[in-house]
């Protein structure tokens, strides 16, 4: 499974972007592939994680979600979700496009395990999941909603203004005014490091290194 999930992952966060743009996530949380391609990462390593470990695979109201390990990756993209404002119901709903997104498609690929198994497996993995990305909302005083609105309001307004950034042509740098890096778009990283990929500097964990490289540029 996890090499099929690893071979899938483009496919993936394509449907899975597809399925937010049709149904009107994207203006609310961002539209940049590398925020998908992120959590479609996490996704998949929390899947191979979750097939691996030794507690049963199902739903259990004994079992604290809140601290799960299986899920401690997906758990961050909640909690960074949370603080950037973005609404539980919304959280929530792009989940759920998430395990439309892999029933659709894993389904349908001819290297597929058997069918009626393969969506077994991902409905209990998703189920279990999803009581883990409560996490943060469950832990939070209602007092913080309004803060939390004006957050998720200034997050899509500085989403939209790296959209601008990442649609230029040129290479295109932001600093701190100690100079250290803050941001990079797709024209520089395809410049400088040959890769190419929309807001990957901001949303993937995994490009982080190359900081370092940019930052000597």
């Amino acid at each position: 499974m996890k090499t099929l999930l690893h071979q899938e992952s483009n496919a993936l966060v394509q449907a899975i972007l597809q399925l937010a743009l049709a149904h009107g996530f994207t203006d609310q949380t961002s539209s940049m592939r590398a925020a998908w391609a992120e959590a479609v990462e996490r996704i998949n390593d929390s899947l191979s994680t979750w097939l691996t470990h030794v507690r049963p695979r199902q739903l259990d109201g004994r079992n604290d979600y809140r601290a799960d390990p299986r899920f401690e990756r997906l758990r961050e993209i909640a909690w960074r979700h949370y603080e950037a404002g973005v609404p539980l119901e919304l959280h929530h709903g792009l989940f759920t496009l998430c395990r439309q997104a892999y029933r659709q498609h894993l389904q349908q690929i001819p290297q597929r395990p058997d069918a009626d198994t393969l969506l077994a497996v991902l409905d209990d993995f998703f189920d279990e999941a999803a009581q883990a990305m409560l996490a943060p909302w469950a832990m939070r005083p209602p007092s913080e909603t309004a803060l939390a609105e004006n957050v998720r309001r200034l997050t899509r307004e500085r989403d939209q203004y790296f959209g601008v950034l990442e649609s230029l042509s040129g290479p295109v740098f932001i600093t701190t005014e100690e100079g250290r890096l803050q941001h990079a778009n797709d024209a520089a990283l395809q410049s400088f490091l040959g890769l190419s990929e929309a807001g990957a500097l901001r949303y993937r964990l995994a490009l982080q290194h190359h900081r370092d490289t940019l930052q000597a540029v």
